[in-house]
C-alpha cells in the first residue's frame, strides 16, 4: 500500500480492500491472457508483453477505482526506514536527506511498528515513543520531504507482531490492552491459560514473561491468525 493511500483508507476503511481486490483480478488475468513466448527474446525488446499486459492492466484497474498509483522508476532502490528513525521532524528530515544522498528512490517507512501508530490512525494509538505534540505526524513529515526530493514512499506495516517482551502498552486502545483474547499463546502455555479470563491480571503477564523469558528468538506478543476478529 502506498503511503497516500493510507490516508483514504482511514475514510472508507472497506474501499482498499475492494480496490485491492480489483488490481490483483486485473493483474491475474492480464497474466493468464497474455501470449506465451516460445523463442528468446530479441536484444531489442524492452519489456515482456506479459510484463506490459500486466503493467496496463494494473494501471486501468487503478484509474477505474480512484487511485494514484507510485511513480515508478527504471531501477528502484528502496531503504526500510525502521520507526526509531522517525522520532521527530528533525529526524525525519534527516533520514530523507540521507536516503537522497545515498542514492535511494524509495522508502519503505515502518508506520506500524507494534500495535500503534507512526501517523495519524483513526484506529491505533500513538506510538510512546513519539512527542505528545498531536500536530507532528512522522508520515505526512516523511511523504513531503521525499515527495519535494522526486522519491516515492510505500507503508511498511508489522502485522501480527503487536508488542515487545517488555511492560503493557500504557494506552487502553492498544490491541494488547483492549483485546487480549486475539493474542497467539504458545503451546506450552495452552492448558494453563485454557480457563483463565484474558482481560485478568495474569493473563498478560504470562503472555509477557513467556517472551522475555525467551528473548530474543520470541520478539514479544502476536496476535493469533486463527481467530476470527484478527
Amino acid at each position: 500500500m502506498s503511503a497516500d493511500g493510507d490516508r483514504s483508507s482511514r475514510r472508507s476503511p472497506v474501499a482498499p480492500a475492494k480496490a485491492l481486490s480489483v488490481l490483483l483480478l486485473a493483474a491475474l488475468a492480464a497474466a493468464n491472457s497474455a501470449p506465451v513466448r516460445a523463442e528468446p527474446m530479441a536484444e531489442t525488446d524492452s519489456t515482456p508483453p506479459y510484463e506490459a499486459a500486466l503493467e496496463a492492466a494494473i494501471a486501468g484497474a487503478a484509474a477505474a477505482a480512484g487511485i494514484q498509483l507510485l511513480r515508478g522508476y527504471a531501477e528502484v532502490r528502496a531503504l526500510w526506514v525502521v520507526r526509531t528513525a522517525l522520532g521527530s521532524p528533525e529526524q525525519v528530515h534527516t533520514m530523507v536527506a540521507q536516503a537522497d544522498a545515498g542514492g535511494f528512490n524509495t522508502l519503505l517507512v515502518q508506520v506500524r511498528g507494534r500495535g500503534d501508530a507512526f501517523y495519524a490512525s483513526a484506529y491505533e494509538p500513538r506510538a510512546e515513543s513519539l512527542p505528545d505534540d498531536p500536530a507532528f505526524d512522522p508520515l505526512q513529515v516523511a511523504i513531503e520531504e521525499a515527495h519535494a526530493r522526486g522519491m516515492a514512499v510505500h507503508a511498511w506495516v508489522n502485522t501480527h507482531l503487536v508488542w515487545g517482551p517488555v511492560d503493557p502498552p500504557r494506552s487502553p486502545e492498544h490491541l494488547v490492552n483492549a483485546h487480549p483474547d486475539w493474542l497467539a499463546v504458545p503451546r506450552s502455555l495452552g492448558r494453563e491459560l485454557y480457563h483463565e479470563d484474558p482481560h485478568g491480571v495474569g493473563y498478560l503477564a504470562r503472555l509477557i514473561g513467556y517472551a522475555a523469558a525467551r528473548a530474543p528468538n520470541v520478539e514479544g506478543l502476536f496476535t493469533s491468525p486463527s481467530h476470527p476478529e484478527v
